[in-house]
C-alpha cells in the first residue's frame, strides 16, 4: 500500500511521462534546435518522473518501471551529448 503523499508523487509521474509522450509528436525531422528543446524538457521531467518511482515503488513493479526509465535517460543523455551540444 503506497503513502498518500508517494500516491500523489506516483501521479504526477505519471503526468510527466504523459507530457513526454505528447512532445513525442512534436519533434521535426532535420530540426536539431526544437528536437534538442524537445529531448532537454524530456529528459528534464523523465528525471524528475524518476525519483518518487524509486522511492514509492517496490518489487518487480519498482524494477521493470526503473529498468526502463534508466534505459531512456541513458539514450536520451547519449543522443543529447551527440547531437545537441553546442
Amino acid at each position: 500500500m503506497h503513502t498518500p503523499e508517494c500516491q500523489r508523487q506516483l501521479a504526477n509521474s505519471v503526468q510527466l511521462i504523459t507530457a513526454i509522450k505528447g512532445r513525442e509528436k512534436r519533434f521535426a525531422p532535420g530540426n536539431m534546435t526544437k528536437n534538442c528543446e524537445l529531448l532537454q524538457q524530456n529528459l528534464t521531467d523523465m528525471v524528475k518522473a524518476r525519483e518518487p518511482m524509486d522511492r514509492c515503488l517496490t518489487g518487480r513493479e519498482k524494477d521493470d518501471a526503473i529498468g526502463q526509465l534508466d534505459a531512456s535517460i541513458k539514450d536520451m543523455k547519449a543522443f543529447y551529448a551527440g547531437s545537441c551540444q553546442p
